[in-house]
């Protein structure tokens, strides 16, 4: 008999997480939740959020709603106090039209271990938040603040935090770490793929080149993420081995900043497939 994942870890990836998003509505419409310890990445926590809460399809449709909505996107703003990415607009749209059920996640997840993963503004290290009723919304948003894409950083309890795909991006070693035996973690990148450093890494080199410990985070991120994806990869060639992945098979149709809704809804497509065959594969769907 396959043994069941006892651990989901979520990579981020703004948009592209609606493939995500339409694994873990599969998840959701099976009552797949096997899980005892949850950990997401920047959009993967918000994905993460709706999927504790049972609020299905949430993520979809704010992502369908403000892809092309100028209020939540903006070039323009690349270098204002927003951003390109207007946060406090996403907030005040998801609490209007998908606020998040709080309570209903500790009611069904009252006794895992869910973490959201930010970054240290400071030391460029990982954060590992523990949210409850009435921190999530605050985590969520330094979980996914990204200087020059977003506000840039986020205060949570004194300290200052952004986007935890800096410090951890797929967080596979800390729910080993933490004790878990098998861990399923979904990806927004294909399985094969691996990063070089960016212009925006380049820039926060340069942009923090005061703060030695953020500015090697910028330029060792990329090599930091490929030597995690390695590990992912080749532990996930054993099929009874302690990690294995769910990718795309290629490069999804929501990968960069130029994004349409036809994009988010076929990787959401895509998602809801694999989230399907994962099932079916484990005996969940005949």
């Amino acid at each position: 008999m396959t043994q069941e994942p006892d651990a989901l870890v979520l990579e981020g990836g703004s948009l592209r997480c609606a493939f995500t998003a339409g694994i873990l509505d599969v998840f959701l419409a099976f009552d797949y939740r096997p899980f005892t310890r949850l950990i997401g990445v920047s959009s993967g926590a918000m994905a993460l959020s709706y999927y504790t809460a049972n609020q299905p399809k949430s993520f979809i449709n704010i992502a369908r709603a403000l892809v092309d909505d100028p209020g939540f996107i903006d070039f323009k703003s690349a270098f204002s106090a927003q951003g390109i990415m207007n946060l406090d607009y996403l907030l005040k749209f998801t609490n209007r039209h998908h606020p998040l059920d709080e309570p209903e996640i500790e009611r069904r997840f009252k006794d895992a271990d869910v973490r959201v993963v930010a970054t240290h503004y400071e030391h460029g290290t990982p954060i590992y938040l523990r949210p409850r009723p009435g921190t999530w919304q605050r985590y969520l948003l330094a979980s996914a603040t990204l200087p020059f894409v977003t506000r840039g950083k986020v205060q949570v309890e004194g300290t200052w935090m952004f986007d935890g795909g800096y410090a951890d991006p797929i967080p596979v070693r800390e729910a080993a770490t933490r004790g878990s035996e098998r861990v399923l973690v979904i990806r927004t990148r294909p399985a094969h793929t691996r990063v070089e450093q960016s212009y925006l890494d380049w820039f926060g080199v340069y942009w923090h080149r005061d703060q030695p410990a953020l500015s090697a985070l910028f330029a060792q991120w990329h090599a930091e993420y490929n030597a995690v994806a390695d590990e992912l990869e080749a532990a996930s060639a054993d099929p009874n081995g302690p990690w294995f992945q769910l990718a795309p098979p290629e490069l999804l149709a929501s990968d960069g900043f130029s994004v349409t809704r036809a994009d988010v809804d076929a990787d959401y497509r895509l998602g809801l497939e694999m989230g399907m065959d994962y099932l079916r594969g484990r005996g969940f769907i005949h």
